[in-house]
């Protein structure tokens, strides 16, 4: 039963000021209906001062549905799939500990999803300690080449019902894994918006070794190890046409 349009689920392991980051940025958005969302908080059993936060959080709240579990886990994507379990909204967005929403965008994503699109894009900003380094949106017709990246899109959790939740037995790369499955060479309705919603913090195991192992063993597994020679044309384009001209382009397409 769907009791809410969006549920939003962070997982989190001993990164407290990255948690408290997240969860700020959650806490602090201008929404018209704070019920027709929730705020799912998997902790994996932190020895920092994570329960710490995240009960000041609970305690000091009147408005958000927020709720949180701090427990041993098996890895990211038990975390994640132990979120997934606890949720009853129509759509998911996973955002996961340290990355953070711009200011007061929560009520265009909920806006955008009263449209009932398939998927929901926005810009990413990719932070450093330098400052952004880039801003993107991510579509499916990219997993040929790469990761979508979860905090750039809002999904129906009926794709869980259809696909699985996340394979555990990846431990880096398993949101792609799904991505292929449930988005690439789809026919699926998605809604953009033209702006950046979410900063992420680069690094981590999504450029580790590991990751970078998986994410090929996937590509091969799916028969996406030739795509990047398929999609040389779509490489020269982007090459030559800013993304500005871009994004203008697919916002007169609507």
């Amino acid at each position: 039963m769907e009791n809410f349009l969006l549920s939003i689920i962070t997982i989190s392991y001993n990164n407290d000021e990255g948690l408290e980051k997240t969860l700020s940025s959650v806490f602090t958005q201008n929404v018209k209906d704070y019920s027709s969302f929730e705020y799912i908080v998997i902790d994996g059993a932190s020895k920092d001062k994570s329960k710490n936060i995240l009960e000041k959080y609970k305690t000091n709240n009147s408005k958000l549905n927020f709720t949180y579990n701090s427990e041993p886990d098996k890895g990211i994507y038990n975390a994640m799939n132990k979120g997934l379990q606890k949720t009853s909204g129509k759509y998911i967005y996973m955002l996961n500990s340290g990355d953070y929403l711009e200011p007061d965008v929560l009520d265009d994503m909920l806006e955008e999803l009263k449209k009932e699109p398939d998927l929901l894009l926005f810009e990413i900003n990719h932070v450093k300690e330098i400052g952004t380094v880039k801003t993107e949106v991510r579509y499916p017709v990219m997993l040929n080449e790469g990761a979508m990246g979860h905090q750039g899109m809002i999904y129906k959790r009926s794709f869980h019902d259809q696909y699985g939740l996340y394979n555990e037995n990846y431990k880096c790369a398993s949101d792609y894994e799904f991505c292929v499955k449930a988005f690439l060479n789809k026919d699926l309705k998605i809604k953009t918006i033209y702006k950046p919603c979410v900063n992420f913090i680069c690094g981590g195991v999504g450029e580790s070794k590991k990751s970078i192992e998986e994410f090929n063993q996937i590509r091969i597994n799916y028969g996406l190890a030739n795509a990047k020679k398929k999609s040389m044309v779509k490489k020269i384009l982007k090459a030559f046409i800013p993304y500005g001209i871009l994004k203008l382009y697919q916002n007169a397409k609507g």
